[in-house]
This record gives structure tokens, C-alpha cells and sequence, in this order.
């Protein structure tokens, strides 16, 4: 607990003396869904200009950005992934490896395989199945919490 709270600590001193302070000079983050959008807006705070650009209304996890919006994911300063085989457009672009971060890769050996199941479908996207691996990491706290931790340690670099 005590090697948290210095992390942390630590954290909070070299964003507020490393990182800039006007709105220009912000890290601009990409991410693939809320939850991480969450995470890196609370960790970096005023420091960070945090966007997760999925229209309301469609599923993150199976939407696919047009040509505009890979664009600006190209052009962020940190991509923040999810892992876990979520959001399957990343494979089909070419983002920047230097500036991306597949926040669940640290704990790969403790995701949930799903066999196929029964196929549905939820909104306009058609039917499917949820077979491969359970990719909504942030449901289980300690998971989240690694995840947030590989969001502070991309932050600090």
C-alpha cells in the first residue's frame, strides 16, 4: 500500500512539473472507450486533452472510425488501447507502435476466454456472437486498476 500511495505521489509531482500548463501544450490522448477515457482524464488531469470519439449510441467495441477520425488518432500524442482483442478496427490501420499503449498487455494471462455463444445483436450493427476473449477488462476492478497503472506509467514517459 505504501509503494501505491509513492506511486502516486509521484505521479502528481512530475505531472504538475513536467507537463504544460496551457491548453495548446496539452497531451492530446486518443482512446478506444469510455472507461479509459475516464482513467487518463482523472490521472492527468488539466494536463491531458482527453478523446474518445465513438458516436453515442454505437458500441465502442464494434464501431469503426472513417478516414478522418484514424487520422486523428494518428496524430495524438498517446493512443490509449483497450487490448483484449477490443475494438477490432486497430488491426485493419497503421497507428503509430511509439505512441500506443495496449493498456491490458501487462496482464494477458488473466483474461477470460469466451467460447461462441448464442449470436445476437443490439442496435443497428447486425447479429454476432461474442466468442474470443472477455475484452471489458474494467469490470474487474484489479484490471482496471492495472490498466490504470499502464495509463500513469505512458503519462510519465
Amino acid at each position: 500500500m505504501k509503494h501505491h500511495m509513492q506511486s502516486w505521489f509521484l505521479l502528481t509531482v512530475l505531472l504538475l512539473v513536467a507537463a504544460p500548463t496551457t491548453a495548446a501544450e496539452k497531451m492530446v490522448i486518443y482512446t478506444v472507450n469510455y472507461p479509459l477515457q475516464y482513467f487518463a482524464e482523472r490521472i492527468g488531469g488539466q494536463h491531458v486533452d482527453v478523446h474518445f470519439p465513438a458516436p453515442k449510441g454505437v458500441d465502442p467495441a464494434f464501431w469503426k472510425p472513417d478516414v478522418k477520425t484514424i487520422g486523428q488518432y494518428q496524430q495524438a500524442d498517446l493512443i490509449l488501447l483497450n487490448g483484449a482483442n477490443y475494438a477490432k478496427w486497430i488491426n485493419q490501420v497503421s497507428l503509430p507502435r511509439l505512441r500506443t499503449v495496449d493498456t491490458s498487455r501487462g496482464f494477458g494471462d488473466q483474461l477470460i476466454k469466451v467460447s461462441a455463444g448464442a449470436t445476437h445483436s443490439h442496435g443497428p450493427s447486425g447479429d454476432h456472437s461474442h466468442s474470443g476473449t472477455a475484452f471489458t477488462t474494467w469490470l474487474d476492478p484489479q484490471l482496471a486498476s492495472l490498466q490504470a497503472k499502464a495509463i500513469r506509467d505512458a503519462l510519465i514517459k
